[in-house]
């Protein structure tokens, strides 16, 4: 499977027409595993969309069929490669492609042009001049940063926006810390509704965002930081929050 990923919506829709085929002239951006023959005579099959990419954006397969998403952090690249595809092989790139272009290749290996990593059934390689270095998968990372850092990371599932958006403020309570002012119950429960709901229509949606911590008080705790990546589970269809805490 090849997947290519442009900046320029005119540049991208000449790529599926080259791909379609000459003298095809309905490709549109949502195609979802249209059967056309190839310049080869063989039976082949395209996809088309368009993602928000934040920042950075993953190509990849999962379950023989070609997916992509847009995440902020790079970070949270790696979290969600860690919690939900296992199983899986693509690349992840920045959202600013050099020259405009981008292409990944999963077959027996993982190839790809323009990434600043690829990754394979967990493992992540991270793209050198001469070589592929690997890298730690967000688990690995969590645990060394654990030994430094205090650092403790936990994955959970919501029935509701209302339910995601008190946990994610009792999650940081437990550890006697606040949130700033502006990430209220209100303010999350706004963005789950506007950006993850229905579930089932968003599972390519994902955010992610840090935050300062403070005491009952409203200080802001020297040390102490929340990373909060929030996403629809694919397996479940619910709604799921990957939450990091550091303490000093």
């Amino acid at each position: 499977m090849q997947m290519w990923g442009y900046n320029n919506k005119r540049k991208a829709e000449e790529k599926g027409l080259e791909l379609f085929g000459v003298g095809i002239t309905d490709f549109s951006f949502n195609l979802d595993g249209e059967e056309f023959e190839d310049e080869d005579g063989f039976t082949a099959y395209i996809s088309s969309g368009q993602i928000d990419s934040f920042g950075h954006f993953l190509l990849y397969r999962a379950d023989g069929m070609p997916h992509a998403i847009g995440l902020e952090q790079e970070m949270a690249a790696t979290e969600y490669v860690e919690a939900e595809l296992p199983s899986s092989a693509g690349a992840c790139f920045p959202a600013k492609l050099k020259g405009g272009s981008c292409d990944v290749y999963m077959s027996s290996a993982v190839e790809a042009n323009g990434a600043l990593w690829t990754f394979e059934d967990g493992d992540i390689y991270e793209k050198t001049k001469t070589t592929m270095r690997h890298i730690p998968t967000f688990e690995s990372f969590i645990n060394e940063a654990r030994a430094v850092k205090n650092t403790k990371s936990e994955k959970i599932i919501f029935d509701s926006p209302a339910d995601m958006a008190k946990g994610i403020i009792d999650y940081f309570k437990q550890y006697d810390y606040t949130l700033e002012d502006k990430y209220d119950e209100n303010w999350y429960s706004d963005l789950i509704k506007k950006n993850f709901i229905p579930t089932n229509k968003n599972t390519s949606t994902n955010m992610d965002h840090q935050l300062n911590l403070t005491d009952e008080n409203g200080k802001k705790v020297k040390g102490a930081f929340g990373l909060v990546n929030l996403y629809v589970d694919r397996d479940s269809e619910k709604l799921a929050v990957i939450i990091s805490i550091g303490k000093p």
